[in-house]
């Protein structure tokens, strides 16, 4: 009954049902509302949990880039500011690319996700007076394009993207 709900939906739904409840109501439906509100709540405690684990890495890592710069590196010109480093030393920072990456392959999923119509031979041929082979060709273009783009990002998800990016 509730399961399917997104936790603004079920927030909504649980403080409807608080308002309407009564003498009437049954304490089995109080029941489900409660152990649905909990589980609810235990995902969100886990997701900021470890939402605060990757905080913590990337403000370490964060912490020893800074580091690295005021220690050895050297501002080249007070007036611009612009540094020039050795780079000998550079810290890793494997957090830091790990959700850079994550943020990269949801730019790409969303851009597919938007851009999906271009895949579907009718919408080419609407959209652009295209004739059926024309449209055919370019959405089956766009397919192979939208593919390699999905096994991009599942790559930099992975973290096993080529160097650069």
């Amino acid at each position: 009954m509730l399961k399917n709900l997104s936790n603004k939906e079920l927030v909504a739904a649980g403080h409807k049902f608080a308002a309407n409840i009564s003498a009437d109501t049954l304490l089995l439906d109080m029941a489900k509302m409660v152990s649905e509100l909990a589980t609810h709540l235990d995902v969100a405690l886990a997701a900021a949990a470890e939402a605060g684990k990757q905080r913590d890495t990337l403000a370490t890592e964060n912490a020893a880039l800074i580091s690295y710069i005021d220690g050895e590196c050297y501002t080249e010109s007070k007036r611009t500011g612009m540094y020039t480093c050795a780079g000998m030393n550079k810290p890793a920072s494997p957090a830091t690319e790990a959700y850079l990456n994550a943020v990269r392959a949801d730019a790409i999923s969303y851009a597919l996700k938007e851009c999906s119509d271009h895949c579907d031979n009718d919408y080419v041929m609407d959209a652009y007076d295209f004739s059926y082979e024309t449209a055919e060709m370019r959405s089956a273009g766009a397919v192979d394009f939208r593919n390699e783009l999905a096994e991009f990002a599942a790559r930099l998800r992975a973290g096993n993207a080529k160097d650069g990016v």
